[in-house]
């Protein structure tokens, strides 16, 4: 007999309890399938149960295709949710389960993705509201939020334990609050299979044990090496850009953070010091578990014709390759790169002359950030030396004008000016500027990019300015 494939509409109903399949197994075994198991894109849409009974049991099944008139989905809601004797949480966790299979979902599209159901067809199904969803279910509107919540964030063990009937889907969702972390759930889930009414107790008591740091800062490295630190199982991606400031790379990917060199223009500085003062704020810090994400994340369809869905901007709150920067953290930045020829990782540092210091796999650009004459020196003396995929230039922002002697070493120039910052103005660089450092390039086949914050925006009657802000002047303190 071959061995058919579930459907994943299939698979979303929960399975019979011991008690039950028995029971329809011997009720099979004394009087034969009674009843087809359906089909549905070469796979079992209905009948899973009875297809394992005849199975083990070595009996011949048969089948028949679906096509009735209602969507697949709502047959297999018919006739499992509302026939069969399951619970409401049981019900509302199925459903959400099938919302999260229609077509268009983070769900589905993760799993066409990952190969797992490239086969399956669902055109002729559509994704249906929240309320149309409890009402397919029987349960309430809340019931199904929760439900929704508990499928999109919760451990597959938690998922699980709602699906059979060990834990409600209300208990469940009250977990996720307190631990959203997937490996906590899994172990208070783990903890509580004797005693399912106490795993919000259970939960919360985790939440309150001190966790220990998911980060190592420059101060505490001498004393912590990285086989210290307790790496999870993390399922970290990419984190998709979603605003237009740089739109050569549709995704950052930060495993070490901050920075020594003092920048007075530095963005950076600023965003870590809104969001991460009462942690590792600026300081130099390396984050392991954020070494997973180039394996976890999944190259875009379109990356063949669109390089930026390629492209990632590596340790974009961080200078790589600062002179405080220990070789360790590189060496492990590099394995994730290397091991990943799929993405191109592009690198930015105001250090060339350590980054010339390295080898480099194809894969990787390293670009240099010149915003002074006084690093034009340092940058071509460098990049002399640097093969890689890619070599580029930041002029970002062009706070005088530069010229170069060796404007043939360098592949791509990006050209800009300064959004404001804690301690600077906005700024756009002349015209003239732009112009005449761009052209220094163009002669040599180099691809220039324009920030959109450096735009120049002259008209006749407009006075420009002839320098930068003195604040700027960060090299003279």
């Amino acid at each position: 007999m071959i061995t058919l494939e579930f459907h994943p509409y299939c698979l979303a109903i929960p399975e019979m309890s011991d008690s039950e399949f028995q029971e329809l197994k011997g009720d099979i075994s004394g009087s034969g399938l009674l009843e087809p198991i359906v089909m549905f894109d070469g796979k079992i849409l209905d009948g899973r149960h009875r297809y394992k009974a005849c199975l083990e049991l070595g009996i011949e099944p048969w089948f028949k295709d679906y096509d009735g008139p209602d969507s697949a989905l709502d047959y297999v809601i018919s006739l499992n949710l509302r026939r069969r004797h399951l619970t409401e949480s049981q019900r509302a966790m199925a459903m959400a389960n099938l919302c999260g299979l229609l077509k268009g979902s983070n769900r589905f599209e993760k799993k066409v993705i990952e190969g797992e159901f490239e086969t399956v067809d669902v055109s002729r199904d559509t994704s249906i509201t929240r309320s149309e969803a409890a009402d397919k279910a029987g349960v309430s509107i809340p019931t199904m939020s929760r439900a929704m919540k508990v499928d999109r964030n919760g451990s597959p063990e938690l998922v699980d334990a709602v699906k059979r009937g060990d834990i409600p889907v209300n208990t469940a969702a009250k977990v996720i609050d307190a631990l959203p972390d997937k490996a906590d759930q899994a172990k208070v889930v783990e903890q509580a299979k004797a005693e399912p009414k106490t795993i919000v107790a259970k939960a919360k008591a985790e939440a309150q044990k001190p966790r220990p740091k998911a980060f190592i800062t420059l101060t505490d490295w001498k004393d912590r090496g990285l086989d210290e630190v307790e790496r999870l199982d993390s399922n970290l991606t990419f984190n998709k850009q979603e605003n237009d400031s740089i739109e050569w790379a549709d995704w950052s990917w930060n495993p070490v953070t901050g920075c020594k060199h003092d920048c007075s223009y530095c963005y950076a500085r600023d965003i870590a010091n809104r969001f991460f003062a009462d942690s590792y704020g600026f300081e130099p810090t390396i984050h392991p578990e954020r070494l997973l994400a180039p394996y976890n994340s999944k190259l875009p369809k379109d990356a063949d014709t669109n390089i930026a869905r390629r492209n990632v901007f590596a340790n974009s709150m961080s200078d790589l390759y600062g002179r405080w920067v220990p070789q360790e953290w590189i060496d492990a930045v590099f394995k994730a790169m290397i091991d990943n020829p799929q993405w191109n990782f592009l690198t930015l540092t105001k250090f060339p002359k350590r980054a010339a210091e390295l080898d480099y796999p194809e894969n990787v650009w390293i670009g240099t950030s010149v915003d002074f004459q006084v690093r034009v020196k340092a940058a071509e003396e460098a990049f002399s030396k640097i093969e890689c995929g890619v070599r580029w230039l930041s002029i970002e922002p062009l706070l005088e004008p530069l010229t170069f002697t060796k404007p043939e070493l360098f592949d791509w120039v990006v050209i800009g000016g300064a959004s404001a910052s804690s301690q600077t103005p906005a700024w756009t660089p002349p015209a003239d500027w732009m112009i005449r450092v761009a052209s220094q390039f163009l002669d040599h086949g180099a691809k220039i990019y324009l920030k959109t914050n450096g735009r120049p925006r002259e008209f006749p009657g407009v006075i420009t300015p002839e320098t930068a802000d003195e604040a700027f002047r960060y090299l003279k303190a």
